[in-house]
């Protein structure tokens, strides 16, 4: 716990902030909360491309054809429930890979020789909540867009 004193020095020097200042830098700050963007008021979040979300959306339209404004949501749900779940898998994707760098000495230590695919298995069962956090949004996107289609 912070002592007393270097408590009142961060407040003082919070009051002193008068926060962004470009646009920029507000759009940076509007987005510090943000995780992992699967449950986003926006559709794309840093990284992505919103021209790609502009795409998938105008082929969902395209294929969909929306009569009125009822139905233009109903596909609008559907595109940002697929474009959720297409961050899911990179996301996934990415968990993977990242684990597999960090361990490598630890699998290293514990196996003469592993195939890929048993090195996946290894950081696989250590992954669990990362791993079911991400299949109980998977579910979630998956059913958001079958009860909508």
């Amino acid at each position: 716990m912070a002592s007393l004193s270097k408590s009142d020095a961060a407040r003082a020097n919070g009051k002193k902030s008068r926060g962004p200042v470009t646009p920029r830098g507000k759009e940076n700050s509007s987005r510090n909360a943000l995780k992992h963007g699967l449950t986003a008021e926006s559709a794309t979040i840093t990284g992505e491309s919103e021209e790609d979300f502009a795409e998938l959306l105008q082929a969902h339209l395209d294929l969909y054809q929306p009569a009125n404004a009822v139905e233009k949501d109903l596909v609008e749900t559907m595109a940002q429930a697929r474009w959720r779940l297409r961050r899911l898998a990179s996301i996934e994707t990415n968990l993977f890979e990242n684990e597999l760098i960090l361990t490598q000495e630890d699998i290293e230590d514990k196996f003469d020789t592993i195939p890929d695919l048993g090195r996946l298995a290894y950081i696989f069962q250590n992954q669990t909540k990362p791993l079911s956090l991400l299949m109980r949004y998977e579910s979630s996107m998956t059913r958001l867009h079958e009860r909508t289609y």
